[in-house]
Order: structure tokens, then sequence, then C-alpha cells
């Protein structure tokens, strides 16, 4: 007896956009030198350019169906806050603010790995949308910095 089903029946999966990403830095917290991490690996980064304190500031919108794979913001100097606020499919996911210092720096997707004080590689996640996704950041200041944004879109 088999239960495997035909080519031809078997669909394939559907990837449900997510209503809240829990993974990334918390809101308050922060990752030391993702300034610096982000700008040493292969993942497209995006400049912030001069920022109007304390206003979100458009980063990145892409409109399509595709997966985000990994979402960083890092600021060097300070001290100042900067925050990264994510929408998928019209749905707020993540909004991550940093406490006050220097060299902030968010993860919201994805991971970075190190040694000691070297960064050796990216994690990458697969979060999904259908319609769209929004990358918006943030900073105390008029000083932002890069925003390492990995996705592809089908």
């Amino acid at each position: 007896m088999s239960f495997a089903k035909s080519n031809s029946e078997q669909s394939s999966p559907v990837l449900t956009p997510p209503r809240l990403i829990i993974t990334g830095t918390q809101n308050g917290s922060n990752i030391e030198d993702v300034y610096t991490a982000i700008n040493s690996t292969s993942i497209p980064t995006y400049s912030t350019g001069t920022m109007v304190a304390s206003e979100y500031k458009k980063i990145l919108e892409v409109k399509g169906k595709g997966i985000i794979n990994f979402a960083a913001f890092g600021s060097i100097g300070g001290p100042r806050t900067i925050g990264l606020r994510i929408t998928v499919d019209g749905v707020q996911v993540y909004v991550g603010i940093t406490s006050s210092g220097s060299d902030r720096g968010l993860v919201a997707i994805g991971a970075l790995s190190w040694k000691s004080t070297d960064y050796l590689s990216a994690g990458f996640d697969a979060v999904p949308f259908n319609g769209f996704f929004l990358v918006e950041a943030i900073s105390s200041d008029t000083v932002g910095g890069p925003v390492a944004i990995a996705y592809k879109v089908n």
C-alpha cells in the first residue's frame, strides 16, 4: 500500500507571510558593530543618506511576490538610537529601536555569526511576501548608515 501522491497531485508549499517577526534584535537592545559587519558581507546595502531626526525614512519598497532573506541596519559613531521597521503585505511585522549609544545595530531578519571581534558570515532566513515589502529606518539624529537587505522576487 502506498500513500505517496503522484507528481500531478502534489502541490507546492504555500508560504504565508508572517504577522510578526520575533527572532530579530529585540526593541531596546542592540548588536555592536553591525555597520562594519554588513559592509564586509556580499549582501546588498542601501544607504539611508541624510536623515531627519526621529522620522522614519523609506529605504526600500519592493512590489511583487518573493522572499526576504536578510535585513539589518548599522550606524557608526554616536551616541544615537537607530531603528528599523519592516512591513510585509500591509502588516507591520518588525519594529526595533536600539538603546542609545555608539556603534548601534539591529538584525531584523537573518543573523550574523562571529568569532571574537571578527564577523564570519551572514545567516539567511526566509520571510515570504505576496504583494510587497517595505523597509524603513529611523535615527535620533541626522546620521544614518547602511541598511543591508537580501531578497528575491519570484
